[in-house]
């Protein structure tokens, strides 16, 4: 089975200061390719032109709307989250692979191939294509939650679920008499919803190809939106994604199984391995 680390790199300060180290790391800890979506080619290609382990995607900033404005008022913005499916889109026709979906700051900090293909093979054996933090959480879960808030207090909606604001992005919600999801058992309500900060994927049968269309349906839906409430937790529209394009999650936890040996989250950002301090891409 070919083992893959996919990546979304942009801006010349987090290329450097992040990406780099990352590269780094695997290169000399593991036998992974490395594919990175970037706008910085040439920072990555001054000190690893020849590598033949890193395949570079390119993306020009001028195509991609980076923010989404908040709110009726637009008062504020967000990083548009939903980009990161470009990292899977990069891969995509990998069949019968192991992609691996992190951010670029994490650090890469052990790898042991017999211990992986053995967590690898038994769970798939056990019919699991999809690992992540978290993905024991449903959608159905935050829907209830939300609509008990809702029902209790329409003004604390946002203390119902990290989610809440999916809700009034995807125009998911009933107006009146109360501001509930109006379904009972939502389509997507046996969606996990992962912590976005790591996911293995295996992808087979096209899987993968029909996660990313789906992811990227959310995208467009977001960007050509007036306003959204945000896209930070975008472990919603990849857990839906996930669901529609059939793969089947495992729960691995946040430190419990040989992930947590691999990846330190941030690790290189406000982590035991943290540098300089990070600097938003505006």
């Amino acid at each position: 089975m070919k083992k893959i680390l996919t990546t979304l790199s942009l801006g010349v300060e987090y290329t450097t200061e992040y990406t780099l180290r990352l590269i780094e790391d695997v290169l000399k800890l593991s036998t992974l390719d490395l594919y990175i979506t970037t706008n910085c080619r040439d920072v990555i290609e001054k000190k690893y032109k020849t590598e033949p382990r890193i395949f570079l995607k390119d993306i020009d900033l001028k195509d991609i709307q980076i923010r989404v404005p908040i709110g009726p008022n637009k008062a504020a913005d967000d990083f548009n989250f939903n980009m990161r499916y470009l990292c899977l889109e990069h891969v995509q026709d990998i069949n019968d692979a192991l992609v691996i979906f992190t951010d670029c700051d994490n650090s890469f900090d052990w790898w042991d191939e017999k211990e992986i293909e053995q967590f690898l093979q038994q769970s798939i054996a056990q019919g699991y294509d999809y690992f992540g933090p978290r993905t024991s959480l449903t959608l159905q879960t935050c829907i209830d939650s939300f609509n008990l808030q809702c029902e209790k207090d329409e003004a604390q909606y946002t203390s119902s679920t990290i989610f809440w604001h999916k809700f009034f992005n995807y125009d998911m919600l009933q107006q009146s008499p109360l501001r509930v999801v109006p379904d009972k058992n939502h389509p997507w309500g046996q969606a996990g919803l992962p912590s976005e900060y790591l996911l293995l994927f295996y992808n087979r049968e096209s899987k993968l190809k029909k996660m990313v269309e789906q992811w990227k349906w959310f995208h467009d839906y977001l960007v050509k939106r007036d306003y959204s409430w945000g896209t930070w937790a975008e472990g919603f529209e990849i857990g839906v994604s996930a669901l529609i394009a059939g793969f089947r999650a495992k729960d691995i936890g946040y430190g419990g199984t040989v992930w947590g040996k691999v990846f330190t989250p941030n690790g290189y950002k406000t982590g035991p391995r943290a540098g300089k301090v990070y600097a938003t891409l505006r």
